[in-house]
Order: structure tokens, then sequence, then C-alpha cells
């Protein structure tokens, strides 16, 4: 399919300024004039290079995108720019950016493997389009609810449910999560004939018997030796409806038969993936196949197919 007029001016002014600023004199000046001087005077501009080549090669494959690296003054670390080259407004950029800035941090982690903090990155979008650009740069604008988003700083901090700081009295308030989540808090002890006895028959003939039978399984797993029966029976004994506890009794079973199955069926999986890789390979290597041909045969992906190419 040929690219259309719009196609061929957006690819000519995304090849020209990702050329202009690939030049390490033009990139130079381009961030001198752009950004604050607060964050000018902490870089060494002389160290500035384009990461191309680096970890971010897979953007240079999708993106247009520019990306450099450049030394902090005084330490080792590095802070990055990601340029984004923009014709027309696009209403989300803001979140286009963040997912940019997310795939360089986890290459910059895979190159990386001893990395224990993330490198700072600023995203900066370069728009040449006729009018004024009308977007929001803000991700929180791309929400449908911007205001609440910005209430609970949702892209600043995740709320954090630490366990250890709630009283079991608190989390037995929790209604039917109740169960789940005393039984996680108190997990490390090994022994939990004391939680159980907190719990109410009224409480727990009021439960899904699947869902109580799950938790007797995590129970017993975590359970210190010889702790696990006596937490279990005591647990029975509270269920005084006695269809939910035949109901109860069934589950373990059923429960340990779909693991097996599941099981055997991700084995299949497996060994069916590499018998289509060897296949694949013989025809890349010993039969100089196409890859489009060994991807119709085959059902594997092209990046799997070009990684057993490099593999000869």
């Amino acid at each position: 399919m040929q690219p259309t007029n719009k196609q061929k001016i957006n690819q000519a002014h995304d090849a020209y300024g990702k050329e202009c600023l690939s030049r390490q004199e033009v990139a130079i000046d381009f961030l001198k004039g752009h950004l604050p001087k607060e964050l000018l005077d902490m870089l060494d501009l002389d160290s500035l290079e384009l990461t191309k080549g680096s970890f971010v090669d897979s953007l240079f494959q999708f993106h247009n995108d520019i990306a450099y690296k450049v030394k902090i003054k005084g330490k080792q670390s590095f802070i990055y720019f990601l340029v984004e080259l923009q014709l027309n407004p696009e209403e989300l950029m803001a979140f286009r950016l963040l997912c940019y800035l997310v795939l360089i941090l986890k290459a910059y982690f895979k190159q990386n493997k001893h990395a224990k903090k993330l490198p700072l990155v600023f995203p900066i979008c370069l728009y040449n389009g006729q009018a004024p650009y009308r977007f929001s740069t803000s991700i929180y604008d791309c929400f449908e609810d911007p205001a609440t988003a910005r209430a609970f700083k949702l892209l600043e901090q995740f709320m954090l449910l630490d366990l250890s700081t709630f009283s079991r009295e608190e989390l037995l308030k929790h209604g039917t999560s109740a169960l789940f989540q005393t039984l996680y808090k108190e997990s490390e002890t090994g022994d939990f004939t004391d939680l159980v006895k907190s719990f109410s028959s009224e409480f727990l003939s009021s439960l899904d018997p699947s869902y109580i039978a799950s938790s007797l399984l995590y129970l017993l797993n975590q359970s210190a030796e010889n702790k696990g029966a006596q937490a279990r029976n005591l647990l029975l004994e509270l269920i005084t409806n006695e269809n939910i506890r035949r109901e109860v009794m069934k589950y373990p079973d059923k429960l340990r038969q779909e693991g097996r199955q599941e099981g055997m069926q991700k084995g299949m999986q497996k060994g069916m993936k590499t018998r289509s890789l060897e296949i694949a390979k013989n025809m890349l290597l010993n039969l100089h196949l196409g890859i489009e041909v060994v991807q119709k045969a085959t059902g594997l992906s092209t990046e799997e197919l070009k990684k057993l190419q490099l593999s000869r």
C-alpha cells in the first residue's frame, strides 16, 4: 500500500527532525535554548550522546523518538531526554510519552542488571503544526475524570495496604474479605489456630463453599508441622450448616485435580512450542526458506523467527 500525501509529509518532517537532532552540536544548542536554567546548570552538556544503538533500540525501530543521555555534573549518573517529533496535535500525547518513558526505563534495567534506582527521564514534544497546540500536556487530563485522578495522585503514588499495620479486629470488619486478609496477615506465624477461633459460625456459614475450601488449602500449605490439621478441624467445626460443610469437603480434591490438569496442559503447550521452534530453525537455516513461509507453517512470530536466524 502506497503512503498517503499526509503520511509522506509526516515522514519528511520526522526524517529531517531526526537527522538534525542526531547532531551533537544541534542537540546541545536545542537543549540550551529550551531547558530551564536550573536544569541546565546540573548538566555536563559536553557528555551528551545519542542513545541510538544503546538501550532504546526498540524505540528507534518502532517510533520516531530521539533520546539522549547527559551526565549530571559531579556524579556518575545520567539524565535522559526523550524528544518526540509531532506535526499534528494529539489529545493523548501525555499518555503516549509516558508509555515511551516506561519503555526506556524497562530497557535501562535490562541493560543495567545491578541498577537499584530509576534514572531521570525528561519527555519533550517538539511540535511544528500550523495552529497552536490545543491539548493539555498533563497526564491527568488524559483521564476521563481529571479532577479525581489529581485528587488521589494516581500517577504519583500507589495505595499501600500494609497488613502489618492493621489489627485482626480491624480486618474482621471487612466483610467476606476478612477471611482472606486475616489468613494473609498471619501466614508467617505458621499457626492459624487462634485466628480461626475468632471466626464466628455465622460468618463462615455466609461464605461460598469454594472460597472456604481454597482458604483451607492455603491454611494447610502455610501451617507449621502438626499445626494445620488442628486449625482445619476447628474451622470445619465452626461451620454449623451441614450442607455447606459437605460442599467444602468436596473442594480440596476438585482443586487439586484442576491443578494437575492445568499443569499437564501447560506441559503440552511447552512441548508443542519447542517442537515448532525446532522445525522453524530447520526451515530457515537448512532449507533456506523465507520468514513469511516459515511463519505460515509454524505460527511463530516474526521476532521469534529473526532470533532463530541469528542463532546460526
